[in-house]
């Protein structure tokens, strides 16, 4: 599905997903909202990851694979590490409350740099030989 569709509006669609399942997370009142909250931002995880696979691999090809891979899961790896240490201090100087609110609009203001980049970004618009 990554390959034939938009793959920055999947990836904000899909991202989108995950910022209200964030915001709401503290408003779960028992197990059953909280599975719902969680299947919504494993959704938007499978809308949103392999379509920014997608863009990283097209990327690739114009900029250097390994370069742009090595770029991509950098940061993946530097979200997934600091991002549990912001949250943490977060909880430390709030509540529970004030750490998903603030995970979504950290992930909100990621989503609007994204798609200002991809929109404004001159190497992702491939010959039309090379899109899918």
């Amino acid at each position: 599905m990554a390959d034939k569709s938009d793959k920055v509006a999947m990836t904000v669609a899909g991202t989108m997903m995950v910022i209200v399942a964030l915001a709401l997370m503290p408003f779960s009142t028992g197990f059953y909202t909280l599975l719902i909250f969680n299947l919504l931002m494993g959704l938007g995880s499978a809308v949103s990851i392999p379509a920014g696979s997608a863009i990283t691999a097209q990327l690739g090809r114009k900029l250097g694979m390994g370069s742009v891979m090595g770029l991509f899961n950098t940061a993946f790896g530097i979200g997934g590490g600091i991002g549990p240490i912001i949250a943490g201090i977060i909880l430390m100087a709030t509540n529970l409350f004030f750490v998903f609110v603030s995970s979504a609009i950290i992930v909100l203001i990621g989503t609007i740099i994204f798609y200002y980049l991809m929109k404004n970004n001159i190497e992702y618009k491939m010959p039309q030989g090379l899109q899918k």
